[in-house]
């Protein structure tokens, strides 16, 4: 029973940290909102390729980052940015993974095993703090 265990036998929460700058293996999840017009991806430590920094310290197995693309403004025009953001991953997933649409795409790759090569997008001006993961390239492993 789970809650007879030592505090040393529970799971550690895994981190949410920005991974650092670099080459990383992940696995690829996505949960779409149509109503939103939304993508939500996740991406779920597995481990280092390569660090752009060699003395960074590499996220643990399991560490987990997410990044929102948001495909239409407040106004109801098109996210140019977050729409292309999105084009360049399943333009990388989509030869090996179905589809005709991109949510057909994004559901064929659930738990995808990928190369992804991050970089830390810090925040300016009214979003100073709050820096965010960019997804640099992608490729399929």
């Amino acid at each position: 029973d789970l809650l007879d265990m030592t505090l040393d036998d529970l799971a550690d929460m895994p981190s949410i940290t920005l991974f650092p700058a670099g080459a990383h293996k992940l696995k690829f999840e996505s949960k779409q909102d149509h109503k939103k017009a939304s993508v939500q991806v996740t991406l779920t430590y597995i481990e280092p390729l390569e660090l752009s920094d060699p003395t960074a310290t590499a996220p643990a197995p399991g560490d987990k980052n997410t990044i929102f693309f948001y495909l239409k403004k407040k106004d109801g025009t098109a996210n140019e940015y977050a729409q292309g953001g999105l084009k360049e991953i399943l333009l990388a997933l989509r030869p090996s993974f179905p589809g005709n649409t991109s949510s057909e795409i994004l559901e064929s790759a659930q738990n995808a095993e990928v190369a992804v090569v991050t970089k830390i997008r810090v925040g300016k001006g009214e979003y100073e703090g709050k820096d965010n993961l960019d997804i640099v390239k992608l490729e399929v492993l």
